[in-house]
């Protein structure tokens, strides 16, 4: 009987150690849990900032593209056509305002 109380004296007190490391484990795990949540918030900050990052190149490659089609549409010659046919246009608009 002795030797069976002495036992439940030493697994008593094995049972307080761990229940001690269990408490000073509980503040590191508490603390990587909130580093745990900021960095999600955080990857998820930057998936919005990288997409809204590829809408902006996206955008930008269309302007680029609009821009280089207006230059390839538009010569030299087309240029000066227009410039002559609104001068005419406009003489012409003259022309029947002075009648």
């Amino acid at each position: 009987m002795a030797e069976l109380k002495l036992k439940f004296n030493d697994l008593s007190k094995d049972l307080d150690k761990v229940h001690q490391f269990q408490a000073s484990l509980e503040w590191p795990q508490q603390a990587l849990n909130g580093l745990e949540e900021k960095l999600n918030t955080i990857e998820k900050r930057l998936e919005a900032l990288e997409h809204a990052h590829n809408k902006i190149n996206q955008r930008m490659l269309q302007m680029v593209q609009r821009m280089h089609e207006i230059y390839e549409s538009t010569s030299l010659w087309k240029a000066i056509k227009r410039s002559l046919l609104n001068t005419f246009t406009t003489q012409k608009a003259q022309r029947e305002k002075n009648t």
